[in-house]
């Protein structure tokens, strides 16, 4: 049975000012940047009601446990893809990551809906480790990674969106 995850994220924006970072391409740069993995943008499109990006996370192989390295030595690419809906009175998002020549995998979904002056971020999600024995102890791993990452990502997002919302604003 895969290793899940629930977390709840407060944000200092609203929804439409979130929506405004999400569609900015300098920011999916500025993010990456902030990661505490080394992190790379692959791709990022974005369209009227749509933001679909491609980020590659590498954990160099000394961060990772033995119990990683006996399995798959060297380093671990991760790719991950999010993508962004704008739907009415929420923002409703997906990722899935893949771990390169590895049977390990995450998936989840994101819902920010306004809350005060702010907004609150909704995650959910599962990850999936094909080993036997093992799988579920390097799952729980990765969600904890995954609780890590996201609590990252909100950071970086809230200090990004104070330096910058004056150019967000029209």
């Amino acid at each position: 049975m895969p290793s899940t995850l629930h977390r709840t994220i407060s944000h200092s924006m609203p929804i439409a000012d979130y929506w405004r970072v999400l569609r900015t391409s300098s920011y999916w740069t500025d993010l990456a940047a902030g990661m505490p993995t080394p992190t790379s943008v692959e791709e990022v499109d974005i369209d009227d009601g749509i933001v679909d990006v491609t980020l590659v996370h590498t954990i160099p192989e000394a961060n990772l446990p033995s119990v990683v390295t006996k399995i798959r030595p060297g380093d671990l690419l991760i790719t991950r893809t999010i993508s962004w809906r704008n739907a009415v009175g929420s923002l409703d998002g997906e990722f899935t990551a893949t771990v390169q020549g590895a049977p390990a995998s995450a998936e989840g979904t994101a819902t920010v809906h306004n809350s005060g002056e702010g907004s609150v971020e909704e995650l959910s999600g599962k990850a999936s480790v094909g080993i036997p024995f093992l799988g579920s102890k390097i799952e729980a791993m990765i969600v904890e990674n995954l609780d890590e990452l996201f609590d990252s990502e909100a950071r970086v997002t809230d200090e990004w969106y104070t330096e910058h919302r004056s150019e967000l604003a029209g």
